[in-house]
């Protein structure tokens, strides 16, 4: 008993990654079984097949989660400027709602791969038929910025579909056409149509803050994940808790009543701690609803915003703190937070006010500065610091 229980105990996690390509109708299916143990990846099961045979199903469990990668001539992918209602001419105004997106932010340009959802949700919803949680979804080759940190020498990745060439970290060119050629990542040897699976993994286990996709409608699968977990590991637990108790009784009647008593208090507790795992996942999801009513998920133009201040300081200019959207008053629990969604401060210090004066003149000359106002500007003998506020 003790040995099946610790068989399910997280001692490592695992993971499903299934890509699912299209090339001139013709659909494939791969998947990358990947284990985490103590800071060590490792592959420990590929598979393909054009179909979601029996074959394929019999190498999925619905105790590891699901990511999914999408690629193929069903997605678009694009180099575009970071500028307003980018999306709407990239689709030649269709919906928005009708694509997902999935971007890449990169100075002023934006990396974005576009594939329409009812294209992506068939295969999603084959695979919600298998009874699987799928917990995140990444589109087209720009996923693979995630791998560039980890090749040594390199300055290619390739997939089966594309090659990204890039320097110092930062992509220069993206060429449609890609490489079965092997490398290797990690220390694991991959094919050309594995790369963008293994770069889907580290997008959802480590995320890059310049890659976006809105993934909202994946949360409920996560928290229900995430219940079933937790419920199988206390449900073991209590049962084992059961079993010991009945098995002391049966040598011992006195001892097996006040074993019993205790073993039934503990189940409770366990009872009262999914409870509470419940309610605070409904609090994190109300809280994040209020971060989302508050308008201040849309990271499209605050990188450009931070980028220009940034570039234009001098070096007789020191910035202390930037910060964006401050709060218009203090939090409560369960309670809308208020910012001023038009609203930068800035606080730092300047040699010498001519300094100030013209790097002031500067900020005001940016087309999205509406308006600065000097807060507050302090002199002393070898510094002089200055806070000011920037309207949108």
């Amino acid at each position: 008993m003790l040995k099946k229980i610790s068989n399910i105990l997280p001692k490592e996690e695992r993971y499903y990654v299934i890509g699912i390509s299209s090339d001139k109708e013709t659909i494939q299916y791969k998947l990358l079984t990947v284990r985490l143990k103590d800071d060590e990846l490792k592959i420990i099961n590929r598979f393909s097949s054009n179909t979601l045979d029996d074959v394929f199903k019999s190498k999925l469990s619905s105790s590891y989660p699901v990511l999914i990668h999408v690629d193929g001539d069903i997605v678009i992918s694009k180099t575009v400027n970071n500028e307003p209602n980018y999306r709407n001419n990239l689709i030649f105004k269709a919906n928005t709602e009708d694509f997902y997106f999935y971007e890449y932010y990169q100075d002023d340009q934006i990396f974005v791969s576009v594939c329409r959802k009812n294209k992506v949700n068939v295969f999603f919803n084959e695979i919600l038929a298998l009874n699987l949680f799928v917990l995140h979804i990444a589109i087209g080759p720009f996923v693979m910025v995630n791998l560039i940190t980890l090749l040594k020498e390199e300055t290619v990745i390739s997939s089966e579909f594309d090659t990204i060439n890039f320097l110092e970290h930062k992509i220069e060119s993206v060429i449609d056409n890609g490489s079965d050629e092997s490398c290797f990542i990690n220390n694991e040897k991959l094919k050309g149509n594995e790369v963008t699976l293994l770069a889907s993994f580290f997008d959802y286990k480590f995320p890059n803050p310049s890659l976006e996709i809105d993934t909202s409608f994946l949360h409920v699968n996560a928290s229900e994940f995430k219940y079933k977990k937790w419920f199988k590991i206390i449900g073991l637990f209590a049962l084992s808790f059961i079993m010991l108790t009945l098995f002391i009784g049966h040598h011992l009647n006195s001892y097996y009543q006040n074993e019993l008593a205790q073993k039934q208090f503990e189940y409770n507790n366990a009872l009262i701690t999914t409870t509470k795992i419940k309610r605070l996942e409904a609090e994190v999801a109300l809280k994040k609803n209020i971060l989302l009513n508050n308008r201040i998920n849309n990271k499209n133009f605050i990188t450009k915003y931070i980028s220009e201040i940034s570039n234009s300081v001098p070096n007789t200019i020191t910035l202390i703190e930037v910060s964006v959207f401050p709060e218009t008053r203090k939090k409560r629990a369960n309670e809308k937070i208020n910012f001023k969604s038009s609203v930068l401060n800035i606080e730092g210090e300047a040699i010498n006010d001519e300094a100030f004066n013209i790097w002031a003149k500067k900020i005001q000359k940016f087309s999205w500065v509406d308006k600065m106002e000097i807060v507050e500007y302090s002199q002393t003998n070898r510094l002089n610091t200055f806070k000011i506020k920037i309207i949108l």
